[in-house]
């Protein structure tokens, strides 16, 4: 049985490990589907405060990190865009635009990686 050391160490490193050494995930558009591809991801927290209803909302989007050789659908090296799904686990993320002025994806500097935005299914 694990204990309380053992336990909080293993939550922090998985992320960490997540974060250094990638995340098996698929792309999917339509009925296309990619072979795995080991993609790096960042979590990021949205937290907000209803004045008029006194509620607080948590959203939670991700950004993943797609090696732009690995994203290949039907033979043909393809750039994400939005409305495609990204499969992580048994999680299904949809890649969007984070607000209405930045694009879904974008290439990230160097031309290695798609930068893809997505928000939970």
């Amino acid at each position: 049985m694990p204990n309380a050391f053992e336990n909080r160490f293993n939550s922090y490193t998985t992320i960490a490990q997540q974060r250094a050494f990638g995340v098996s995930v698929t792309l999917t558009r339509g009925a296309l589907v990619s072979d795995a591809i080991t993609a790096m991801r960042d979590d990021i927290e949205f937290v907000g405060f209803g004045t008029e209803t006194g509620t607080t909302g948590k959203a939670t989007h991700r950004v993943y990190h797609l090696p732009v050789t690995e994203c290949v659908l039907s033979a043909t090296e393809v750039q994400p865009r939005s409305g495609d799904l990204i499969t992580e686990g048994s999680d299904v993320w949809v890649i969007h635009s984070p607000d209405t002025t930045s694009p879904a994806t974008e290439l990230e500097t160097g031309g290695f990686h798609w930068r893809c935005y997505a928000v939970k299914q």
